[in-house]
């Protein structure tokens, strides 16, 4: 990804290279800008993987490919200007003008800078352009370091958020249980005071019963049998 982005770059800086004399202010700043920042963000990334000991992506490698992909990028800048120092200045101002993020474009231009001299035919055929990239990658190794340390200080306020979260949610899970067990325990008791006075309501109602005295059933009275009729004597 990166020597595509870096070899896009490249073509963006270099298209209009056979245009000898004119000003790399033709090529497109905004186009180059942005590339250039994918491309920057492509070795901070990376480099930041590379930090990541869990990642199967050593330090090795992403400083290799670094190098290799800011050596397109520079080597194209330096064909494009004819190695004239003052047209990488102007031009550099214009694309970081332009950019997403100019801090990190002023950094690598002025990088740039620093490597070339003021003699255009030592600039194009004698800078150690390879050796140029293994230095800055020192740079993007700090701008990784930095933002490590934002994604470590955002993953630790997530944390604390998270906990803070999963802790309220446990606090209002333990209230919400307490007011359950209370109310289980009110029911409880409601149930078991009603079941005690209607025993003891029944109970007052069996001794109540047993105390009242007995009535002795009353004897069936036999019918009386009229005595037989008497007959009057005669005279």
């Amino acid at each position: 990804m990166k020597l595509i982005a870096a070899s896009m770059v490249g073509v963006a800086l270099a298209g209009e290279h056979s245009l000898r004399g004119k000003s790399l202010a033709k090529m497109q700043p905004e186009q180059v800008s942005k590339l250039l920042a994918d491309v920057e963000h492509d070795w901070v990334s990376h480099a930041l993987l590379a930090m990541d000991k869990t990642a199967h992506y050593s330090p090795k490698e992403s400083k290799s490919e670094m190098v290799d992909s800011c050596s397109t990028v520079v080597g194209s800048i330096i064909d494009a200007s004819e190695g004239e120092k003052d047209r990488v200045v102007e031009y550099m101002q214009d694309v970081c003008n332009v950019s997403h993020e100019p801090a990190n474009c002023k950094v690598f231009g002025d990088a740039v800078l620093g490597l070339m001299t003021d003699d255009a035919a030592e600039n194009r055929d004698q800078l150690d352009v390879s050796k140029f990239c293994t230095k800055f990658y020192s740079t993007i190794e700090d701008q990784a370091l930095i933002k490590k340390r934002e994604l470590d200080a955002l993953k630790e306020k997530e944390a604390k958020k998270k906990a803070l979260a999963e802790k309220a949610k446990a606090k209002a899970d333990a209230e919400a249980q307490k007011v359950k067990q209370q109310l289980a325990i009110k029911l409880a008791a409601e149930a078991k005071g009603k079941a005690e006075k209607a025993a003891k309501e029944q109970a007052l109602k069996k001794k109540q019963e047993q105390e009242l005295p007995r009535r002795r059933p009353k004897p069936r009275r036999r019918p009386r049998k009229k005595p037989p009729r008497r007959l009057p004597r005669r005279r």
